[in-house]
């Protein structure tokens, strides 16, 4: 079943998504890094009872970009999704998210816990976290890859091969689920494909939060949250997963089978 295409406009940015009115209650859904909302083309149509609006989040699929003096970092997408919000009329939602879309949802719960009626996480509790003594690798390693990147951005692609490189990438994703993600971030040209996102979202952070300091956000989450593990994916690999758990005052676990991006590809968990 294929989305409904909708947009809106939100200070300086417009966003596109998804749509599958499968009911009345609001969800919104936010997809993983390099992603975008067709990564919940297969889940969306089996959450009957749900209005689900799964957004293309700023610089990927069809949304804007940010401007050229900007960057995209983690915590500004959590204050796009709280104008997003805004912009549906919604004064609370359950929000889906997946892997970056995880941590994102599990931020905005703990900052403005009114607006988040619940939270479903999949293969994400919480944002990336580092040693205090990691900071200066991670700042020069930001600086030194810039500049390569932007040099990568009106380069051409081809669609076998960037398809074969996305299933790599992502840990054996199937062509099929590769391909659902990859309609929606290549714009056909001349000559080949190029990349409709802004390549500028695939910058290394140039910082990070350090463990003790994901643990604080986390504890001040009050909804519900359920948490989708993948037994295959990267979140079981992460060592502070039991401790981040515990410190969410209402969270169920369950463990499916399959990879990192186990809701593109339903049939494994079947």
């Amino acid at each position: 079943m294929q989305g409904e295409a909708f947009s809106l406009d939100i200070p300086g940015l417009r966003i596109e998504g998804l749509r599958w009115k499968m009911g009345k209650r609001p969800m919104l859904a936010i997809h993983g890094w390099m992603d975008n909302a067709a990564s919940f083309s297969q889940l969306a149509p089996l959450l009957r009872g749900f209005d689900v609006h799964a957004i293309d989040l700023a610089g990927h699929g069809y949304s804007g970009w940010r401007s050229a003096d900007a960057r995209y970092h983690l915590i500004d997408y959590v204050y796009d999704v709280s104008q997003i919000l805004h912009a549906l009329g919604w004064s609370q939602c359950v929000v889906l998210g997946h892997s970056m879309g995880a941590a994102i949802a599990a931020l905005l719960a703990a900052a403005q816990p009114a607006q988040v009626e619940q939270l479903v996480l999949l293969e994400g509790l919480g944002p990336l976290a580092s040693a205090p003594e990691s900071s200066l690798q991670h700042l020069q390693h930001a600086f030194s890859t810039d500049h390569q990147s932007m040099a990568k951005s009106t380069s051409l692609v081809q669609w076998d091969t960037v398809s074969v490189r996305r299933q790599q990438a992502m840990g054996g994703l199937s062509q099929q689920a590769a391909e659902s993600l990859l309609l929606r971030s290549l714009e056909p040209v001349e000559g080949g494909y190029r990349w409709r996102s802004d390549r500028r979202i695939a910058f290394s952070s140039s910082q990070r939060f350090t463990e003790e300091q994901v643990m604080n956000i986390l504890s001040g989450i009050l909804a519900p949250v359920l948490l989708l593990v993948a037994t295959e994916g990267w979140l079981l690999k992460l060592p502070t997963l039991q401790q981040r758990q515990e410190i969410i005052a209402q969270l169920q676990r369950y463990d499916l089978p399959g990879s990192h991006h186990f809701h593109l590809e339903l049939s494994v968990c079947a």
